[in-house]
């Protein structure tokens, strides 16, 4: 028998686990849920092997930039007509995000109307995790706040986001 918990078991356990993941979540939900302003959702998926990268990565890394780059133009082209554009961003990999972070707050690209909303800890993947059910359960509030925004960009080859993204 499968027994799936409602929403807010998960966000209590987050909030258990990880106060910073708890709030994280909050937020994030709360911004997608507002009619307010567009949001767009973006699942870069790398590979297993970058879940457990050193996060002190450098965020100018010109191979991702290069190899991945086109995610970021493409959400920066989507929102070039819409002023307050919100960008959902998953990544299996931390760097990815941390470049995110540093292209659109740092002021590297003229583009301070985006609002990003990501993770900055490792993915707890289920393979890596002690406790799977960490890794379960912040994969399953991923896909639900993916499948709130309006427009998807996802990688090609992962099934991952397909769900969400078609559901």
């Amino acid at each position: 028998m499968l027994i799936i918990p409602r929403l807010s078991t998960f966000i209590e356990a987050s909030s258990v686990e990880s106060r910073t993941d708890a709030v994280l979540f909050q937020t994030s939900l709360e911004t997608l849920l507002s009619p307010e302003f567009p949001t767009v959702g973006i699942q870069i998926r790398i590979g297993d092997l970058f879940m457990k990268e050193d996060s002190s990565v450098d965020t100018n890394d010109p191979s991702l930039i290069e190899r991945f780059g086109g995610f970021f133009t493409c959400v920066e082209d989507l929102s070039a007509s819409n002023p307050e554009t919100i960008v959902f961003l998953m990544a299996d990999s931390l760097r990815i995000r941390k470049i995110a972070l540093n292209r659109w707050y740092s002021g590297s690209v003229n583009h301070t109307h985006i609002q990003l909303l990501t993770s900055t800890t490792q993915v707890k993947h289920i393979t890596y995790s002690k406790d799977i059910y960490i890794g379960f359960r912040d994969g399953l509030l991923d896909m639900f706040l993916y499948s709130l925004c309006d427009q998807h960009i996802l990688t090609r080859d992962s099934g991952f986001v397909r769900v969400p993204a078609f559901d």
